[in-house]
This record gives C-alpha cells, structure tokens and sequence, in this order.
C-alpha cells in the first residue's frame, strides 16, 4: 500500500518541470513512492488541457528538457514515475480531432459531448495510433504507473453493430481489451481507473487494474463519508483517496484529511511547496501512523461502522469506522465529528488496548471504552491491540 503525490491539486492542469521539481524538493522526506504527473503534459498554449486530448505530445514549453528529463529526475528521488493520460478521447483542439474517420458515430455523425469526441477503438488504425501514442511513449520514457481517466460517456451507444448498444459493447470490450494491451507492452505496469473519480467501479474494470481513484471530491468535508461507503463496493487495497493539503490548513483540518485517506491507499496533493515546517511535520506525523496500521487498512475485516448523517452535504453527526486485522489482534478505529449535534462520543473497545493515536482531539481509553471530545470538523485516527488474557 504506498503512498501516491498527485500534483493535480497543485499545477491544476499545469504541470511543469519547474513546478515539478519544486515540489519533489518539498516532499523529499516523505514516504512517497509514486510521483504521478496528472492532465496537462501535453498542453500548448491556446487551450486547456481537455480540448488538448488525442495528440498526446508533451509540451515544449512546460517541459523544455523534455519529459524523460522529469521522469529521471522523479526516479532520482527515490520515487517511480507515473502519467495520466485519457486515452479514449480526442479533444476539439487537437489535431487528430479533425479526423473523423477515427472516431465512433452515431447515424452517420461522430459522437460529440462537449469538446469531446470518442476514438474507436475497434479500429486498427486507433490501434495502431495508440500503441505509438501511448505504449511506446510509457515505455520510452520509463514510466511505471499510469492513471487511466474517462470523463465522458458514449451513452446509449455507437454505430457499428446490429444495434447501437451492441456496438456500444463493443467499444467498451475493446476498452478493457486495452488493459491487456498495456500490460503486456509495459511490463509491471501500475494502472489506475479513473472517471471523474469513481464512475467506472465495476468488477470487470477493477480487476484488471491495480487500484481505483475513489472519487473526484477531492476536497471536500464529506470524503469520510464517501471513502467508507466505497469500502463496501471495492477492497481497500484497491481504492486510492485524496489528502489534498492546503497552505491555509490548521492541524486538525490535516489530521482530516489523511484520516480520511486511510480508508484505502493515500494520494496526497495541493501545497506542499507552501506550508510550514509544523504543517509538513503533521503529514509526517499521519504518514507514519499509516504506515503501521497499512496492514488492517488492505486486508482487515470492516467490524462496525457507527454513522448518524442523514444528509452528507449538510452533515451533521460523526461516523465511527472499525477495521480488524485478519488475525483479530489489532483494530483500527477512524473517528469525524462533523457538525453537532455529534450524537456520541465514545465506542467500544473491549478486549483492546490503545496503542498509538494520530488526532487534535482529546481522548481517553478504559473499561473497554474509547473516549474522545470533538469539535466540528475534527478527527483521529486510534491503533489497538489485544489484549493478553491473564
């Protein structure tokens, strides 16, 4: 289970080698083992990075060394090189955007949502392009992790088939044929399975890929509540959620963040270039509790999850989420306290011993009873063991 940087939440679609460099001199004492360069590589400077898709030619002036330079200069960090690419789609200010023939239709008419259009992959030409585009291009440039994005949908279908949703099948098949693809043309490969965060969580994707981007909230309050309801869809192992840190963020509002990421694998992002030395001291402090409670994290059993909300974008409550390990001598416990009224403020942990707590808030643990005093919007993160029988 290691830890991810995204710099998306950084560079907002504009990385660079300056700014990339930046922030690998930033996070140089944290356990980051993936540096993963999001949307954007490949942007001139007339558009955005989404009516940028299809081309897929790194950007010269955002990467004047080119991008094997910043690849080689994460992997010197100690860390492996990841890429974001949507692979799928080609957008409107590309040039591969004007070739219609590349692209799925629908009665006659390439299929267009926004400043999108959809490559068909059933073509051997797609085929072909891609492989060039995007296999060489990873492998080339020594990349080990790639994250897979899909922020559209062909909705009810394609041309192509006896049906519009058989040749909507079709292209979705061919999609996952392209997992394959990947693997076998970059050997130990990491993939990630985004869109727009969590939309393609489904069993056939999933167990393809090495992980799953949980959901596109990066930073909002409610990530507890969304990250604990994937767990019930998805192994924890599986699912990757966002610490975005912000230059402004109190400890408690960071001890919020990565508590909430430890539901499944952390990816962190935002200010890391900008905040203190106590604020880069308490992600140290959160990345080193996770590291000894990974192990409940990807394989425990969830064993009680207390939640009181009945509105997650007005919430008041907490929830209370409890993890044991496989050989049921240790125990996770991930408490938020939203707004009040809180509704409790204890839970049981009979048989347990605390052993190690990453929180702002007051605790306190006896007579099987682990105590704590919240404010709003603050959380903990509590390690047990079990106790020896006399």
């Amino acid at each position: 289970m290691p830890v991810l940087f995204n710099e998306y939440c950084t560079t907002w679609g504009v990385p660079s080698e300056e700014n990339i460099l930046r922030i690998l001199e930033s996070i140089r004492n944290l356990p980051v083992e993936y540096f993963v360069i999001d949307a954007g590589w490949y942007k001139p400077d007339h558009c955005d990075w989404g009516a940028a898709m299809g081309d897929w030619n790194p950007s010269k002036p955002l990467f004047p060394h080119g991008i094997r330079a910043v690849a080689d200069a994460i992997r010197q960090s100690g860390k492996k090189a990841g890429v974001w690419f949507e692979f799928e789609v080609a957008g409107c200010e590309s040039e591969i955007y004007r070739r219609e023939e590349l692209f799925v239709t629908r009665d006659g008419i390439p299929l267009t949502t926004g400043a999108r259009r959809f490559f068909d992959l059933r073509s051997g030409e797609v085929t072909a392009c891609l492989t060039r585009k995007m296999c060489d291009f990873l492998r080339e440039n020594g990349f080990e992790y790639i994250k897979i994005d899909y922020n559209d949908s062909i909705g009810m279908g394609v041309d192509g088939a006896e049906s519009l949703g058989e040749g909507g099948r079709q292209v979705g098949e061919a999609s996952i044929e392209w997992l394959a693809r990947l693997k076998d043309s970059v050997p130990g490969i990491v993939i990630e399975n985004c869109a727009s965060g969590g939309s393609r969580i489904e069993p056939l994707r999933m167990s393809r890929v090495s992980m799953c981007s949980f959901s596109d909230a990066h930073e909002c309050k409610e990530i507890p509540l969304v990250a604990a309801n994937v767990s019930r869809v998805i192994p924890a192992r599986q699912s990757q959620i966002w610490a975005v840190i912000r230059e402004a963020d109190t400890p408690a509002r960071i001890v919020w963040s990565l508590t909430a990421a430890m539901f499944g694998r952390i990816c962190l992002s935002g200010d890391v270039h900008k905040i203190t030395a106590e604020q880069m001291q308490k992600i140290s402090e959160g990345l080193e509790f996770y590291s000894a409670a990974k192990d409940i994290v990807a394989s425990g059993d969830i064993a009680d999850v207390f939640c009181n909300i009945r509105y997650y974008r007005d919430p008041k409550g907490c929830q209370i989420y409890k993890k044991i390990s496989q050989d049921k001598r240790r125990m996770l416990v991930l408490a938020h306290f939203f707004e009040e009224p809180f509704g409790a403020c204890e839970t049981d942990i009979a048989g347990y011993r605390l052993v190690s707590a990453y929180t702002t808030l007051g605790y306190g643990a006896e007579g099987g009873i682990l105590r704590l005093e919240p404010e709003e919007y603050s959380a903990g993160a509590f390690l047990l063991e079990k106790e020896e029988e006399d």
